[in-house]
């Protein structure tokens, strides 16, 4: 599964030392963000999960639901996104 072209806007913030914060859906419905650092590869966000964690499991049953919301004081930024797995 890809996800959509990430606007050269955003190339700045993705490189900087900024937090994502990613969202899930968890299997009552409820959300679940967690902080996160992430790598940009020039082309990807990438995250690193944990085996036998909740957002994991999240993702896993509804790849489609995350959500991604990078901080940076100076420019703080919202978008969707879809999951994909590389492992």
């Amino acid at each position: 599964m890809t996800g959509a072209e990430i606007p050269s806007a955003f190339h700045d913030l993705l490189s900087s030392t900024a937090v994502a914060f990613v969202g899930t859906i968890g299997k009552r419905g409820e959300p679940q963000v967690t902080p996160l650092w992430f790598h940009w590869d020039g082309e990807r966000v990438r995250i690193s999960l944990v085996e036998g964690r909740q957002k994991l499991r999240n993702l896993r049953r509804d790849p489609g639901s995350p959500s991604r919301s990078s901080t940076q004081p100076s420019q703080p930024t919202t978008s969707n996104s879809e999951a994909e797995s590389t492992t």
